[in-house]
Order: C-alpha cells, then sequence, then structure tokens
C-alpha cells in the first residue's frame, strides 16, 4: 500500500499541530511498568500453588501444580511477601509456627523466590527499556512541525486547506480541517511586479517580467512545494510516534490485564499486539491547496495530493501476532513472552517506517539536484547596457528596485532563517535501540532543511543583485551625460561580475550542489 501525502504545485500541506494537547497513556508508563510487575509475579506464585492473602502470599490448595511440602499443611503455613505497590520487594519467606524449619530453610528460601521475583522484572525492564527513561511525545514532535509550516508560510502564494490536530479533551485528541492562508506580502508583491511590467513596453520590459515573475514566482513555488515535502517527514514521525506510544502502552496495559486474570484463576486469555502506522500516516495526506489566481482571473481550482512522501507496506499494519487471533496465555512466562516479542516488533516496524522517511527524503533530495535543478535555482542576467533603462519609465523602476524585489527577496531570506530553526533530531531523539536509531531519519531531513535553506537565501541574493542591477540604471534618467553614461555601465559590470562569484553556500551535507 502506498501512500500520499503533501504537496503539488498549488502547496498541498497537511499537519498536526498542537503543543498544549492532553497527554497520551503512554505519560504513565512507569506506574503501568509497576502494575504489570506486580501481576506477572502474582500470576508466578498463582502458577506454582501460592495464593495472594493481602500482603503476601499463603500456599493454596486448590491450585496444585507441584506436590505440597510440609509446610503447606501445617496449622499455621508459611508465608511469602508480596512486592510493593511499585513491583519492588518481596519474596521473603516465613514459617511462624516451625522454628527449626526456619533456622535450615529461611535463607534458602528468601533467595529463591527473591530470585524469582527479580528475574521476572528484569525481564519486563529490559523489554521496556528501548522506550525509557523517556520516549518523544508526538505533541512535540507536531509543535515543531508547526514551526516548520510558519516557515513555509513565507514564500506561500495559494490558501491551504490540510488537518491538524487539536485538543477536544479527548486522551489522542481530534483532528479539523484548517485553511492557512496566502502570504499577502509576497503576493502583493509578485502581482506588483507583474503590473508594473505590463506598463512597460519593450525587451528589457519583457526580461524584467520573464526573469522576476514568471522563472522568479516558478521556483519560489517549486522550493515552497519542496519544503512541505520535507516538513511532512516531520508530521508522518507525529503519527508513527503517536501509534507507537499507544501500542507499547496498550501491551504493557493488556499483559497485566492478563496476569491479573491468571492470578485469579481466570481462563487463559487471548493477547494481540497492533500498530496500525499505515492507517495513521494516511489521516496526514488528505489535503488541498489553492494556487492565488492571476489578477483579473476569477477562479483557481484546487489540487488534491499528487507526490508521495512516505511509503508503507501493509505489514506494518498488521496485528504483530500475524494471524489476527491473538496468542494464548497460559501462565505467567507466555504473557511475558508476548510483551518481549511485541515490543521488538513495534520497534522494528518503526525502524522500516523511518527508513522508509528517511528513503523519502533522499530521493527528493536526489531529484533536486539532478534533473530537476533548475526548477529549484535561478540565476538572473544583468543589463550591462544603460541605454536599456532609458526605455522605460523611472518611477516604474524605482518601484520594482526598491519594493517589489526587496519585499520578494526579505521573504525568501525570512523563510531560509525559519526553516534553518526547526530540527528533527532535537524531538524525536530516543533510546538507540528504538526504531531507526537514536535521531530516527533526521539524517536526511537535516540535510535537506540545510540545501532548501541555503536555496533560499540564494534566490534572495540573486533578487537582490537584480533590484541593484536595475536600481543602478534607473539613475542614468536623472543624469544622462557621456561621463556619467560610461560610470553607471562601469558600475553595472561591476555587479555582473559580482554576480558570477554567486554566494558561496555549501548546499547541504550530501554535497549534492556545487555552485561554484
Amino acid at each position: 500500500m502506498k501512500l500520499y501525502a503533501l504537496t503539488t504545485p498549488q502547496g498541498v500541506f497537511n499537519a498536526m499541530v498542537n503543543s498544549t494537547s492532553t497527554p497520551d497513556d503512554f505519560v504513565n508508563i512507569d506506574e503501568k511498568i509497576a502494575a504489570l510487575k506486580l501481576a506477572a509475579i502474582d500470576a508466578y506464585m498463582y502458577y506454582y500453588s501460592w495464593e495472594r492473602k493481602g500482603d503476601h502470599y499463603e500456599p493454596s490448595m486448590n491450585n496444585i501444580t507441584e506436590m505440597p511440602s510440609i509446610f503447606d499443611v501445617l496449622d499455621h503455613p508459611p508465608r511469602v511477601t508480596r512486592p510493593g505497590s511499585d513491583g519492588e520487594g518481596g519474596g521473603d519467606w516465613s514459617c511462624s509456627n516451625w522454628d527449626i524449619g526456619k533456622k535450615v530453610f529461611g535463607a534458602w528460601n528468601d533467595k529463591s523466590y527473591g530470585d524469582a521475583f527479580e528475574h521476572i522484572r528484569t525481564r519486563i525492564h529490559d523489554a521496556i527499556a528501548p522506550w525509557k527513561p523517556s520516549f518523544p511525545t508526538h505533541w512535540s514532535i507536531q509543535a515543531e512541525a508547526d514551526a516548520g509550516w510558519q516557515a513555509i508560510s513565507e514564500i506561500s502564494t495559494g490558501s491551504v486547506k490540510y488537518r491538524k490536530i487539536v485538543d477536544k479533551g479527548g486522551t489522542d485528541g481530534d483532528s479539523e480541517e484548517t485553511t492557512s492562508p496566502e502570504t499577502p506580502g509576497l503576493v502583493e508583491a509578485f502581482d506588483g511586479v507583474k503590473t508594473d511590467c505590463n506598463t512597460m513596453k519593450g525587451n528589457f520590459a519583457d526580461s524584467i517580467k520573464l526573469n522576476f515573475y514568471d522563472n522568479l514566482r516558478g521556483v519560489t513555488n517549486n522550493l515552497r512545494d519542496a519544503a512541505i515535502y520535507w516538513n511532512s517527514s516531520l508530521n508522518a514521525e507525529a503519527a508513527i510516534f503517536k501509534e507507537v506510544r499507544k501500542s507499547v502502552s496498550k501491551v504493557i496495559d493488556d499483559a497485566r490485564s492478563a496476569c491479573e486474570t491468571l492470578a485469579s484463576g481466570g481462563n487463559p486469555p487471548s493477547l494481540i499486539a497492533t500498530l496500525k502506522l499505515v492507517d495513521a500516516v494516511a489521516k496526514m495526506a488528505t489535503a488541498a491547496g489553492q494556487e492565488h489566481p492571476d489578477p483579473g482571473s476569477v477562479t483557481s481550482a484546487a489540487t488534491e495530493t499528487a507526490i508521495a512522501t512516505i511509503e508503507l507496506n501493509d505489514s506494518m499494519e498488521v496485528d504483530i501476532e500475524g494471524d489476527g487471533q491473538g496468542a494464548k496465555a497460559g501462565d505467567y512466562d507466555d504473557v511475558l513472552k508476548f510483551v518481549e516479542s511485541s515490543l521488538k516488533s513495534v520497534s522494528e516496524k518503526m525502524r522500516r517506517a523511518e527508513s522508509a522517511i528517511e528513503k523519502s527524503i533522499n530521493s527528493k533530495l536526489d531529484e533536486m539536484s539532478g534533473g530537476g535543478k533548475s526548477s529549484y535555482d535561478l540565476q538572473f542576467e544583468p543589463v550591462t547596457d544603460s541605454s536599456e533603462f532609458t526605455k522605460v519609465d523611472d518611477a516604474t523602476l524605482k518601484r520594482l528596485s526598491t519594493n517589489r524585489l526587496p519585499t520578494i527577496s526579505g521573504h525568501l531570506r525570512t523563510c531560509a532563517d525559519k526553516i534553518m530553526s526547526v530540527s528533527m533530531s532535537n524531538v524525536v531523539i530516543r533510546n538507540v535501540n528504538c526504531g531507526y536509531g537514536a535521531h530516527g531519519p533526521s539524517g536526511g531531513f537535516e540535510e535537506m532543511r540545510e540545501t532548501l535553506g541555503n536555496l533560499l537565501r540564494d534566490l534572495a541574493w540573486e533578487v537582490e543583485n537584480g533590484a541593484a542591477n536595475i536600481e543602478t540604471g534607473r539613475k542614468l534618467t536623472e543624469s544622462a551625460d557621456e561621463d556619467n553614461r560610461n560610470a553607471f555601465d562601469q558600475k553595472l559590470r561591476d555587479i555582473a561580475d559580482k554576480k558570477d562569484k554567486r554566494s558561496d553556500i555549501k548546499m547541504g551535507h550530501g554535497h549534492r550542489w556545487d555552485l561554484s
């Protein structure tokens, strides 16, 4: 099953945003683990013919799996202390009316039961270790994704409808559709460039429109869509973490309940663990964007999601036990095996999903730096003949060079700065044995972040030099004598020479871009 999430040239975007939501059930994991330890030890003692009596265990004549010892039939049977509510301690053997037996067997029994209890606790501890001491919340990842969207909104030339998670009182929260508007200043600047160019005539005017409206707007939109693609990996991570937290928590809950059933003499329960990552991430993929219409047009059609950002196969969605029926737990050991195998499976499925995210990011980076490179990298050719500037209106050129273009470059730089502050590694860091390593797919995410930030800054640099080129030439209309014309022509050539040096920006850790 392929998942399609986030994008299109029209700015499709989907996010999970709410850093102050009600915490999920995983936040109580320490209490759950303590309860499981206690219940598992209760089930262990029941299996070996002991029953709970308040804060201790006594031999049970109703559940005999081994021959009763002489201690079991005395008027005052032996006791074994039960662990505390935290699942710790317990295992001390005593027999109040048999002093000789206590002296002979007490220390041996204390060690025997104490070691058995500790072994159970150790198995549980080792199984849950990858998810401890802390496992990131999906809300914190969503908050970082929201910061990514705020960055992208700096260069959005069209409104975007997407779904986000909101807190409506439930432990998992609910989702609702919302709309992010276009970026007014950027849209007005691009519309202004087109309007100004339409008032001018000649090849120079056509060149300005081609460079600073058609081409610049196209590359800006392509970078926006690439940024949406990039930010979608954070949204996918949020969805994955949400489902993983839910699954791990449920495994512990179900195991505790099964042990309690066994410890009370109930029928062997069935246990099954699920992790529906495909379903979770699919919820993130329903979004639609609308491109800002050109001046004079009436409408612009919405376009649905079209570009895949993550591909999860069906094996990541099925029941972990595989047959959909679950496994019968006949005793405490079956339950502990269920916990161990299920949590290993959760981690492995999480690893595959996160690996798919990184593979997707790397594929996008390869596309951006390969055959599609020209769609994300734009170079303007400066005008070096001052006579071109005398053919157009001075006021129009001044608006372009001192208002329109600086506004566009300002949005590009602001977007770059905000993108560079978004981090996946800071919000997904976890135990190295959980999922796809300590930082998940952060390597590809950070490389694409660097690439996007640098491309945006480089594009801003191009626009700023274009504005400087126009402003320098514009001043020829103020003084057109031969000496001034020659001086300004030299300045134009100087700008052209500096232009060749580009911005000397390194393009990401992968060095896919060469701007030399």
